[in-house]
Parts: structure tokens; sequence; C-alpha cells
């Protein structure tokens, strides 16, 4: 019987840190950084800590600046954003960033993400330009753009 408890509780603990992420909810969701409810999912994102609490955003931005802040980075397991196209999560390593054009999101730094294959038809789209992960984040430190 002892064998068998060890047993479940090894599985709840791995379970327990593989949480994350879970869909974003338009209305219920509010965005971890600057307190604004969750509208539109295409834009957002989540950042799933060490110990399994999951920070939901509405925009890259606010991802990005919330994640570059150095007390918080220790502590990010992962990092996923919304694909643009389908609003499902995605690591943030697999993503592929636009910015510029006719991109509106919300918190106006006219960014989004999205998964590889359609990065080259939503360029066309917005007639945005690609921006690697490592300048989000040091555009957003920097507080330009």
């Amino acid at each position: 019987m002892q064998c068998r408890s060890i047993w479940f509780v090894a599985v709840a603990w791995l379970a327990a840190c593989r949480a994350g992420p879970r869909p974003l909810v338009p209305g219920t969701d509010s965005c971890d950084f600057c307190r604004m409810t969750i509208s539109d999912v295409r834009f957002g994102g989540e950042i799933v800590t060490r110990t399994g609490r999951i920070h939901t955003f509405d925009s890259i931005e606010c991802l990005a600046s919330f994640y570059v802040q150095a007390d918080r980075r220790e502590a990010v397991r992962e990092v996923w954003v919304s694909d643009h196209s389908t609003g499902v999560l995605i690591p943030v390593e697999r993503a592929e960033f636009l910015k510029g054009g006719t991109i509106k999101s919300p918190m106006g730094r006219a960014l989004l993400a999205v998964g590889r294959d359609s990065v080259e038809a939503l360029r066309q789209r917005f007639q945005a330009e690609p921006i690697p992960w490592a300048d989000v984040l040091e555009m957003v430190s920097k507080g330009s753009g």
C-alpha cells in the first residue's frame, strides 16, 4: 500500500509541474500587468511560473514587460503567446512576432505573435515587419516603440 501511495504522490507532483497553459477567457481573464480585461485573445499570452501559477496578459507588450522584470523572470518556467491566426497558445520559442503596419494591438504598440506557418500571410495583410522576441524584450525594457 505504501508503494502505491508514493506512486500516486509522484504522479500528482509531476502533473502539478506541467500545469499550463490554459485557454484565455475573454471578458473573464484580466491582464496581470495592466489589469485590463482581456477582450481579444489573439493578442494575449500567458506566463507559467516554476510553482505552476499562470499569469494572463492582454497583449504581447504586457507579457514582455512582466517578463523583463528581473524578480519575476527568475521564476518563469514557460512563456506562451497567442497565435494571432488561431487564438491558440504556442510556446514563445515557436512564435514569430510582427510589429507596425496596420496592427491594432490592445496596448497600442502594434505587436502580434503568430505561428511560423502563418507569418508571411499576416505580414502582408498587416504590412508589418518581423521582429525577434529579443527585440520585443529590449523594446519594452527601454519603454520605446
